[in-house]
């Protein structure tokens, strides 16, 4: 019994010591005696890293499966990159531009040879080792229940959402958490290439490695200083080894910066601190309300690594949404772009947790958080689209293109961030509040995730791609043209597995396809004359009944998208 007790009593001195200085010895004491006899129990002890392991590859196994049930796609992007992850193998300088992202796809390269299957599991690791990292860096930095970081990371709907999903923001979250876990246990030359690396992935990091990079040199860290350079310098020279550009990366930065700038609509730079619910959900954007709040009373510094480096990249999104005079790139309002630093912010509300519980009169938090409930129950208690929410700005918009739209209310982001308020005042131990909050996230997650169905247009290319597939089990492989990157996907193959590469539709190649060559239009990407005028409509193949036959069409269920099948004669 005596060396149970004190097993108990090393736990607790090891797992609990608190971030904020307590004000007394006799404080501090009391608090490790509460801890040892919540930890008794083996419902409130602290989980071990062993533990964390276990539900991180439960927490993976869990969002597969999602994926099965889930087969919309958040944006069609994702298949897109999917084949060109596997076209790598026949030209791997084409995934050298802004869009194709070198360091994402060099990662993917090899899973891709695996099939959607295990790419898609690859994704679900990632995602959910991005919440064990989350746990490991919360321990780091000494916080008591460093479980939040854990179960807050990986019950958040919208992470869950795009978990299996193929794009670069997962993986480049997966690395900044790693870096900046690598960077707090001081293995700084670890951390500056795992730094460096993302860059490679995501290029408006560039203002975050040089700070990085300052950093080092301050902390006289001179070969790891050296190390923030190393994937810039590799990316530079390999496209200097194909373009003969010395100063390739910058003049592709630069030349992306101008493209895309104002390419896509800017939603104005309130419109991510609305979505932030969405995105983060209502437990963490509460916590995160406090922190700052506490900080604030206490007229001390954040967190630099999990508080103001989030909140910067949050800020600079931000920034680029600014319609009334363009700053950076615009990005339509997309939230996936946000997901990055979201392991950043779950350890960040566990961080709020903990100063909460260490701070008195902590209740005066109650200043900020009473006003942000109303705020979000009067501007954010919208159901949305995954860019903007249904409110009634939306629906005037939908006026003014002639559709009627019906504003709904949506109450969970509200029911999240009371119920965080309500599990915080409340009094419980630390203990007690980190099953409160663990049982409070995965309540949140059940009754806001949501299966994304398929949409019509997607739906129609699946059909489109299993009727050619029975096509050539009848007859053999025949010339084709095809603009739907989805048809690649739904066949998994590219156009170099074909035995006649694919070509697009446009005048040209419709005139040189071979007599029964087959043409499918569709409706969304085939006929787009201010891209280029070459494009034909698919009234050209429907008026010329003597040189194609129509052998197949696709109708999505709303006419908001048809596919064709011409047959040259």
């Amino acid at each position: 019994m005596a060396k149970k007790k004190s097993k108990a009593k090393i736990i607790s001195n090891k797992e609990t010591q608190p971030v904020s200085n307590l004000n007394s010895k006799k404080t501090t004491q009391n608090r490790q005696s509460e801890a040892t006899i919540d930890d008794s129990n083996v419902l409130f002890s602290p989980i071990s890293t062993k533990l964390a392991l276990i539900l991180t590859l439960v927490a993976a196994c869990l969002y597969f499966a999602f994926s099965f049930v889930s087969e919309g796609f958040y944006q069609q992007d994702e298949a897109v990159h999917y084949v060109s992850m596997k076209r790598f193998w026949f030209n791997p300088n084409r995934i050298l531009s802004n869009w194709e992202k070198p360091g994402f796809k060099l990662v993917y390269a090899l899973p891709s040879l695996l099939g959607v299957h295990f790419v898609t599991f690859f994704n679900c690791l990632l995602a959910a080792f991005s919440g064990f990292f989350a746990f490991k860096l919360a321990q780091k930095i000494n916080i008591k229940i460093p479980a939040l970081a854990l179960i807050f990371l990986l019950t958040q709907p919208f992470w869950i959402g795009l978990s299996f999903r193929n794009y670069s923001e997962l993986l480049a979250a997966f690395i900044l958490i790693l870096a900046v876990y690598l960077n707090e246990d001081k293995k700084y030359a670890f951390a500056a290439l795992a730094a460096s690396y993302i860059v490679f992935i995501r290029q408006e990091f560039y203002p975050f490695l040089a700070l990085y990079f300052f950093f080092l040199l301050y902390k006289k860290q001179w070969l790891p200083a050296l190390l923030t350079g190393v994937f810039p310098l590799v990316h530079n020279f390999w496209g200097f080894a194909i373009t003969g550009d010395f100063l390739y990366l910058l003049n592709q930065v630069l030349k992306t910066s101008s493209e895309i700038g104002d390419q896509y609509p800017r939603q104005g730079f309130e419109h991510y601190f609305l979505m932030s619910a969405t995105v983060y959900g209502g437990i963490i954007i509460t916590l995160i309300v406090a922190y700052f709040t506490l900080k604030a009373f206490q007229k001390k510094i954040p967190h630099i690594t999990v508080a103001i480096l989030p909140t910067l990249y949050f800020l600079m999104y931000c920034v680029f949404n600014i319609q009334s005079v363009p700053i950076g790139p615009a990005t339509a309002g997309n939230l996936r772009y946000l997901i990055i630093v979201a392991p950043l912010f779950s350890v960040l509300a566990a961080l709020a947790v903990e100063e909460y519980k260490n701070t008195k009169e902590a209740w005066k938090v109650i200043y900020s958080l009473i006003p942000m409930a109303l705020l979000v129950g009067i501007y954010m208690t919208y159901p949305d689209n995954q860019i903007m929410l249904l409110d009634a700005d939306y629906a005037a918009r939908m006026a003014q293109a002639g559709r009627e739209f019906q504003v709904e209310r949506y109450f969970a982001p509200l029911i999240a961030v009371v119920g965080t308020i309500i599990i915080l005042i409340i009094g419980l131990s630390f203990s007690q509040v980190r099953i409160a909050f663990a049982v409070f996230a995965i309540f949140m997650a059940l009754i806001t995730l949501k299966p994304k169905p398929l949409s019509e247009e997607d739906s129609n290319v699946k059909s489109m791609a299993k009727w050619y597939e029975n096509f050539t089990k009848q007859y053999g492989q025949t010339p084709i043209l095809v603009n739907h990157q989805l048809f690649y996907y739904y066949l998994d193959e590219i156009p170099e597995s074909f035995e006649i590469t694919p070509k697009s539709i446009d005048s040209t190649t419709v005139a040189e396809l071979p007599k029964n060559g087959l043409i499918f239009w569709d409706s969304h990407y085939s006929y787009r004359p201010e891209q280029n005028k070459a494009m034909l409509n698919y009234k050209f193949f429907l008026e010329n009944p003597q040189k194609f036959d129509k052998i197949q069409e696709f109708w999505a269920n709303d006419r908001s998208f048809v596919g064709f099948v011409f047959r040259k004669k």
